[in-house]
């Protein structure tokens, strides 16, 4: 009977044993079978498959190395070489040198200077003692001494030791010796001296990296910040001018010739140049400061602008304000200011309703002073003439809800009244009948080609385009409210462009406040430095002028408006010495992010001088002033005021006429928790009279020896300071021997409105 066991149990084998049998029986049958395929004399079966697969894997790699190298070598070999190149060249968009921005008259507004971040790598400190470097470092820099040393201590490779500091400082830094053991370069051990002792000698501080960086100045301070900009190289944000002309740097790269290729400028792989003082980087970077930014901006007008804004915002409590001073005829912008401002040297310190120019980015509803284009676009439509005359019946229903003039409570039906009477009294109804008169579609156009619902294309990144409702859902009542300022969002930027269109002739152009980018100094150009324009210039991309009114509807309108003003002598913006045209407004403030709108206002005005051949329009709107009368001229126009009559100086428009500064003013009176307001004549308006425990206000009037204090001034045969004139809440005066219209000329009191109706009724005088 047979086992059942295993074989190496029967066989008292061990399991190594067997596997060591079966390893020699499977060698046996492999050389078996080499030798018969030997006997059969194949030569392609002598080597193994494995073998044959390992060789042809060989020579493919081989293969693919080899082309590979013929197309680096031969085919390619120029563009690596060209990319080697340029890893230590700077090609960078962003800057390392800006040129000089500078105002319409040279006066420099911005520009780079050098200073230097120093870092310290302790690898290369080469034996040198960390606390004697910190000492030394210390008497040249302001820096703290123990916390420098225990930073020298920690195993970094890299630590700062100072940011911003100037060429002085580094070239102390560098003329630094410190005392270490002199090494023998045969032993590489120290040097003894006649006593066994270490020999010591001064050496400069190792270990030490400055790395050079212009960075942006600007040396008027604050003057002009919401034009200039901030610039913040290390985050790659800029505002203002400096952001548009960073993008025109992109699309335009000032790179080096073949001629040139010599003298690139080398730089390190975190592209910091290897070489290079001042001259160097203005000769090299891609815009040197060879690149002169030449503004529109006029720096003395820009501080008188600047300043009667800021006294105007402080002395009514008001949010924010923003004047625009505008040559009419070329859009340049000779004055663009809002407050509150910030400093541009130190923009990370300012919040973000400092840092906005809301002229430009934020909308609003401009309220009366569209009234000027109201009657500009009827005229252009055909609708009404210079001459036309409207029933204003001071209350109206349209679409169910009502509109009224402001003054509606005190002179319910003015009856027929002519467009003089429609600027001087700011009748709604007027201008509501006005807006109705025109086709829809035609309007549209017009509100179109006068510039709103699209940006104006400044030379400054954030701009609003505002809005415009579709004629689709014009009902009767949104048309009506548009004819005085309702209905439309609109940009301080869009309305001043708008109203230039009256102001220059009808021709709309676009406003802006780069004026020039020259090139100086260019050798090929000019040895003398002259200037030369830059084909920078090409990208700024300027909308061409174009007819949008005719000539005769701009004359008109403009005749309409210096009529309104001069029927009032006593208006703070009938400057006396030159005619003017223009129109106050005062519009309630929508409320953000809601419907309906709040107890703010904004409070404007908007005028040209000399009427007759505008020279400079203005336009000043302030945002939620907080006295008891807020009206554009009670708030706006005194300010627009105490600008124009610095500028009619500055430019000598009027300089056979003395000019007199006697105008009225606002004097905010509180008691027990009230406050009210009232006119009070001559004195200037730049004072306030305050209350207890509250500081006067004041900023310095026109110089006595450049604008003579208290000069009858007239225009036709009407004073300006006729005491016996009388002064009503909006600025408009009745005479002692008034005309029929001036009757209606009387203290207004707000109308009363619907709850959240389209748009404001009857809340808008001037």
């Amino acid at each position: 009977m047979m086992s059942s066991l295993p074989p190496y149990v029967s066989s008292k084998l061990t399991p190594a044993k067997v596997t060591s049998q079966r390893v020699k029986r499977a060698a046996g049958k492999f050389k078996q079978s080499i030798s018969s395929l030997e006997k059969q004399n194949l030569p392609f079966q002598k080597f193994p498959i494995r073998l044959l697969f390992l060789f042809a894997v060989l020579v493919l790699g081989l293969l693919i190395m080899g082309g590979r190298f013929f197309w680096i070598q031969l085919i390619d070999g120029a563009n690596l070489s060209n990319k080697a190149r340029l890893s230590h060249e700077s090609k960078k968009h962003q800057p390392l040198f800006r040129g000089e921005i500078t105002d319409r008259r040279g006066d420099v507004l911005a520009q780079d200077a050098l200073l230097y971040d120093l870092f310290a790598h302790p690898a290369y400190f080469y034996g040198q003692a960390p606390e004697e470097m910190a000492r030394l470092l210390a008497t040249v820099i302001p820096l703290d001494e123990g916390v420098l040393a225990e930073k020298f201590k920690k195993k970094q490779t890299t630590i700062t030791i100072a940011k911003g500091i100037t060429r002085e400082q580094l070239l102390s830094v560098l003329a630094l010796r410190i005392s270490v053991p002199e090494i023998s370069e045969k032993t590489n051990k120290p040097v003894l001296d006649e006593n066994g002792q270490p020999k010591m000698v001064q050496s400069k501080l190792n270990g030490l990296d400055p790395v050079q960086k212009p960075i942006r100045k600007f040396p008027q301070g604050s003057l002009a910040a919401h034009v200039l900009g901030y610039v913040n190289d290390e985050a790659d944000v800029a505002s203002g001018v400096h952001s548009v002309l960073g993008n025109i740097i992109k699309k335009h790269q000032l790179v080096a010739t073949d001629a040139d290729k010599s003298k690139q400028l080398l730089v390190n792989g975190r592209g910091t140049p290897l070489s290079g003082d001042v001259e160097t980087l203005r000769q090299y970077v891609r815009v040197s400061a060879t690149n002169q930014i030449e503004l529109t901006i006029d720096s003395h007008l820009q501080y008188i602008v600047e300043r009667e804004l800021r006294a105007g915002v402080l002395k009514t409590n008001a949010a924010r304000g923003t004047v625009i001073l505008m040559n009419p005829n070329n859009g340049e912008l000779l004055a663009f200011a809002s407050y509150p401002a910030f400093n541009p040297e130190q923009y990370h310190k300012a919040n973000m309703k400092e840092l906005k120019n809301w002229a430009m980015t934020d909308v609003y509803e401009p309220g009366s002073t569209m009234k000027i284009l109201t009657v500009a676009m009827g005229i252009e439509a055909g609708s009404i003439n210079e001459k036309s005359t409207i029933l204003d019946t001071g209350t109206m229903t349209i679409g169910g809800w009502p509109i009224k003039n402001y003054d509606y409570s005190r002179h319910p039906y003015p009856g027929q009244i002519d467009l003089v009477h429609l600027f001087l009294h700011s009748s709604n109804i007027g201008s509501a009948k006005v807006a109705l008169g025109i086709p829809k579609k035609k309007y549209r156009q017009l509100l179109t080609n006068l510039g709103f619902g699209s940006r104006t294309a400044i030379e400054m990144t954030g701009e609003s385009s505002g809005s415009i409702t579709p004629t689709s859902q014009w009902g009767e009542a949104q048309q009506a409210s548009l004819g005085y300022g309702y209905g439309l969002m609109a940009t301080p930027l869009q309305m001043i462009t708008a109203v230039a269109t009256v102001a220059n002739g009808g021709r709309w152009v676009q406003p802006h406040v780069i004026k020039n980018i020259f090139e100086l100094g260019s050798a090929k150009v000019n040895v003398s430095g002259l200037k030369t324009v830059s084909p920078l210039m090409a990208f700024l991309n300027r909308k061409p002028s174009k007819q949008v009114l005719k000539p005769s509807t701009s004359a008109a309108v403009t005749r309409l408006l210096t009529k309104s003003l001069v029927a009032s002598p006593h208006h703070p913006a009938n400057l006396g010495v030159v005619s003017v045209a223009g129109k106050t407004g005062t519009a309630k403030k929508s409320v953000e992010g809601g419907r309906g709108y709040s107890s703010d206002l904004y409070t404007s005005f908007i005028g040209y001088f000399p009427a007759e051949k505008p020279k400079l329009l203005a336009m000043v709107v302030i945002d939620s002033p907080h006295i008891a009368e807020a009206w554009g001229s009670t708030v706006a126009a005194p300010i627009f005021r105490n600008i124009a009559l610095e500028a009619v100086h500055y430019y000598g428009l009027a300089p056979r006429k003395a000019i007199s500064v006697d105008t009225p003013k606002v004097i905010v009176i509180r008691k027990q928790g009230a406050s009210r307001s009232h006119y009070q004549g001559g004195a200037s308006a730049h004072s306030v009279v305050p209350s207890s425990g509250q500081s006067a206000i004041s900023t310095p009037t026109p110089s006595p020896s450049a604008v003579p204090v208290n000069q009858p001034a007239t225009v036709g045969n009407v004073p300006t300071n006729n005491p016996n004139n009388s002064t009503n809440i909006e600025g408009n005066t009745s005479s002692p021997n008034p005309a029929p219209e001036s009757s209606l000329i009387v203290t207004p009191t707000p109308a009363v409105t619907p709850t959240n109706p389209p748009t404001p009724a009857g809340n808008n005088g001037n």
